[in-house]
């Protein structure tokens, strides 16, 4: 199946696995065209790729390669299968192509390997803000890592949850201000 109609499937609301946890929301839409529509948009629940054991606090960094390096030590740390050096190098490369910065200080960076057994989340937070690209000043890293090959295009209905909540002022301010694991595994579970 395309992509495409996967990920048109996905925002319909069909899915080909309904066994993984969902949220919905109604939005009302502002289309003008059509009266009194609403479209219904999954959330994902992101405590399924998401552990309080991915969530590193005060990371050590000064440059974007060491936090790259330190996303791929660190997801060996939840992962013995993972290929450290294939991670590092995949992640160096999908910045080189396009930078994962989402803005308000938080990036995404994302990969796939075939050492990775299921796709995880990862939360850094910086001990101190770093320059990521274009003067860009980051704080926050959000690591998707995924197995490559990937069924079903599993990341996507997961990378938009993660860019809805951060349309929302008020989780972005939550999770910069968030001193603890805990804190933060519940923003992601209960948003």
């Amino acid at each position: 199946m395309a992509f495409w109609k996967k990920f048109g499937d996905f925002l319909t609301g069909k899915s080909a696995k309904d066994d993984k946890p969902k949220k919905t929301i109604v939005v009302v839409a502002r289309d003008s065209n059509v009266p009194n529509q609403k479209r219904v948009d999954q959330m994902m629940d992101l405590s399924a790729i998401l552990s309080e054991d991915s969530i590193a606090l005060d990371v050590e960094a000064d440059s974007k390669e060491k936090v790259l390096k330190y996303l791929a030590n660190f997801a060996k740390k939840n992962d013995e299968n993972v290929d450290v050096e294939a991670i590092y190098g995949k992640l160096l490369m999908r910045e080189n192509e396009t930078s994962t910065i989402l803005g308000e200080g938080i990036v995404m960076p994302h990969v796939q390997d075939e050492s990775i057994t299921s796709l995880k989340m990862f939360v850094l937070k910086l001990h101190q803000p770093i320059i990521w690209d274009d003067q860009e000043s980051t704080d926050v890293v959000l690591g998707l890592l995924g197995p490559d090959p990937e069924k079903d295009y599993e990341h996507v209905p997961y990378m938009s949850t993660i860019a809805r909540l951060l349309l929302r002022k008020d989780f972005i301010v939550t999770l910069k201000s968030a001193s603890t694991k805990e804190k933060i595994f519940k923003l992601f579970k209960n948003s």
